[in-house]
């Protein structure tokens, strides 16, 4: 019998793209793709970027959308993009157990929130780095006392490392938007937490997010049990076990190294 061979890179890749979650799976290509191309000038970057005068003035209300899944392809925007896959991906399979029309649905509402904090405050013509933020944050809120690690090893629990992500930006970045789309992103995944679990909780139970009904019609949910927050979640533990074998491969390959923000042992939602 032939020896069997090791696998590459190129199928451990693969294999770790096809078991992602619906959702970061999307976004991530999308962004890639799209900044690609602009950025070598096959597409218009200029007709993507959020320019409020040509929303306002010549209706190119596609550039609500395209805002979100572009930005100029460097070496910072791959690091924010690994970030997004990594809280994304734990937030669709964790918090939001599959439930593809709620993942959806809490990037248009908080998308909408950037969007309008972007408006009065900073006018920032790419708001996809305000994507990472929003799921980091929603991810240490539900994790708060998970551990943590930030860049060279320094560890502390889940809860602080977005402040401590604002305050990083703050001392090293160069002249710019600074912080400010992470405090967006910050800002609208707690508007979305507030409203979904904070306020029911505390006013007999009615919410003010839910889901519509069209967009669970075209996005079924592929589990079956879901609980609120707060109380003990169950996994799709069918479609677990994949995207953790094909991480753990993706992972040997040596991607990035181990020294990111937040990068730590995983849990289910209170255990």
């Amino acid at each position: 019998m032939p020896a069997a061979q090791a696998p590459s890179f190129t199928q451990d890749f693969k294999n770790w793209y096809q078991s992602l979650p619906l959702v970061t799976r999307t976004v991530l290509a999308t962004t890639v793709v799209s900044s690609a191309l602009s950025t070598f000038h096959v597409l218009p970057m200029g007709a993507m970027v959020l320019h409020w005068p040509s929303v306002a003035r010549q209706f190119q209300l596609w550039r609500l959308v395209t805002n979100f899944f572009v930005g100029p392809f460097k070496l910072d925007m791959a690091f924010n993009l690994y970030l997004f896959y990594m809280y994304a991906s734990k937030v669709e399979t964790e918090l939001f157990q599959h439930n593809t029309a709620d993942f959806i649905y809490y990037f248009i509402f908080t998308g909408a929130i950037q969007m309008v904090l972007d408006r009065f405050w900073s006018n920032l013509f790419f708001l996809q780095r305000c994507m990472m933020p929003a799921c980091m944050y929603i991810w240490c809120r539900h994790n708060p006392q998970q551990e943590v690690s930030f860049m060279y090893g320094f560890r502390f629990k889940a809860m602080y490392l977005p402040w401590v992500i604002v305050a990083y930006e703050y001392l090293t970045s160069p002249p710019g938007p600074g912080p400010m789309p992470t405090i967006f992103g910050i800002v609208s995944a707690h508007a979305y937490h507030y409203l979904k679990y904070e306020y029911p909780a505390a006013h007999g139970g009615r919410t003010y997010l839910t889901t519509p009904a069209f967009l669970q019609r075209l996005f079924p949910s592929t589990t079956t049990t879901w609980q609120r927050p707060g109380g003990r979640v169950w996994a799709n533990q069918a479609a677990q076990q994949p995207q953790q074998q094909a991480q753990q491969a993706f992972s040997r390959a040596g991607a990035f190294g181990n020294s990111l923000w937040g990068r730590g042992g995983g849990r289910r939602l209170g255990s």
